[in-house]
């Protein structure tokens, strides 16, 4: 479940396509402070499970369904995004 409040603007570092749809690395801050692998986090409004993290980034897993049914088809590297944790 999300707030529905964004926490902060990530920047996209990488946006790579594979058969599962595309890993998706995002530069950011705040939503660091709590991250862990597995957690929840909403970008631009899709909810997306953490499967890597550093100091200063996180990377999803974008199905291809979400590719299909939202903007994140068209997301390249420098975007900006909506970031949000779950509660």
């Amino acid at each position: 479940m999300f707030t529905g409040l964004i926490e902060e603007l990530g920047i996209v570092k990488s946006f790579e396509r594979n058969s599962a749809g595309a890993l998706l690395s995002v530069e950011c801050k705040k939503i660091l402070d709590d991250v862990r692998l597995g957690a929840s986090v909403a970008i631009n409004g899709a909810c997306h499970t953490v499967v890597a993290f550093s100091s200063n980034s996180i990377t999803v897993q974008t199905s291809n369904e979400t590719l299909n049914v939202s903007n994140f088809g068209s997301l390249k590297k420098e975007d900006k995004v909506n970031l949000e944790r779950a509660m």
